[in-house]
């Protein structure tokens, strides 16, 4: 894929988001890490939106679509659930994630609900939540906002009501921050003149509340209220959106800057390992650096594993499966010539 500017912006953004949850777990203040989660959540949602909403719900537009996000997620989840699980055997006091042995296998099912991966099972019950919006989108052949806000508004109401009693792979608890991020990818498809004339305003003011919510919300309330708080969501959703909109302005040429594009591009893999990184250094080190220096060594460790991760497990693993879920449907459907996977 060629590196447009929205692009670069929107792996800017990952960079931002997967920097707040490492940051946040990492810092000796009080923060809320989660806050990163949502963008993540409200990016994962437009980019669902925006590559396969108007597509035809074909089998070879399905499954191209399961193959592809298959491939994204679970061989690095997969290794790093099956490869923390058996350090936490052999070294009990490690306790990354809380992961225990025995919950390798539900983990690997999509069952787990261990510390920071439990979004993981989140994000794929999302992925099969969008194949009936899709089917529906496309039989019922009616704007995509019909049945999008309904939608939302539902999945508001009934997000608040289960709060934070709801399980932490409820998909009902996150709902809304998903489907905002498939109305963000409607409205910025063609947006109102409006919209992208204070679309720079938007961006600098939705960034400032972003991190005062990082810094503020747990004296305000429950940090764990960050997933169903409305004023939460539609922030990361206006960074998005006004993002997307805003066009060249300063906030989206450091969001397109080599750094964090690059820290766009090993986002996931900075999500998944950064508490492992944390373990290494705080067990290596112990208590013989203050925070001052621990900090940067846990983040330099982060970024640097999850480098080396990205190229030689997520990147390979990939195109081997997209590579044989493309010959299994031309097996299975060979008078049509499969979709290219994203």
């Amino acid at each position: 894929m060629t590196a447009k500017p929205i692009i670069k912006q929107l792996h800017g953004l990952r960079g931002v988001a997967a920097m707040s949850v490492v940051c946040g777990h990492f810092s000796p203040i009080p923060t809320v890490p989660a806050i990163g989660v949502v963008l993540f959540f409200i990016i994962s949602g437009f980019l669902i939106g925006k590559l396969y909403l108007e597509k035809d719900f074909t089998f070879s537009s399905v499954w191209t679509y399961a193959v592809g996000r298959f491939a994204r997620v679970y061989p690095l989840f997969a290794l790093v659930v099956i490869s923390v699980g058996l350090l936490n055997y052999l070294e009990p006091s490690a306790d990354i994630f809380a992961l225990s042995a025995d919950q390798i296998v539900p983990h690997l099912l999509l069952a787990g609900a261990g510390h920071t991966i439990w979004t993981i099972s989140s994000e794929f019950q999302f992925y099969a939540f969008f194949v009936l919006i899709w089917y529906a989108y496309a039989k019922a052949r009616l704007p995509a906002m019909t049945i999008l806000v309904p939608l939302l508004i539902a999945a508001i109401g009934v997000a608040l009501w289960l709060g934070t009693s709801a399980g932490r792979i409820n998909l009902f608890g996150y709902l809304p921050i998903f489907v905002l991020g498939l109305i963000t990818a409607r409205v910025t498809d063609n947006p109102p003149e409006v919209l992208k004339r204070w679309a720079s305003a938007a961006l600098v003011i939705a960034g400032l509340c972003y991190a005062v919510a990082f810094f503020a919300v747990p004296f305000i309330y429950d940090p764990r209220w960050i997933y169903v708080d409305p004023i939460s969501i539609l922030i990361c959703a206006t960074i998005l959106g006004a993002c997307i909109m805003a066009g060249d302005c300063l906030i989206n040429r450091v969001l397109s800057t080599r750094v964090l594009v690059w820290l766009g591009e090993i986002s996931f893999s900075i999500y998944l390992l950064h508490r492992v990184a944390q373990w290494l250094t705080e067990h290596t080190l112990g208590n013989t650096l203050s925070d001052r220096y621990t900090t940067p060594i846990m983040i330099a460790l982060t970024i640097g594993m999850a480098e080396v991760t990205n190229r030689f497990v997520e990147k390979p693993a990939r195109a081997f499966l997209v590579g044989v879920g493309r010959k299994i449907q031309a097996a299975i459907v060979p008078q049509e010539q499969a979709p290219a996977s994203s």
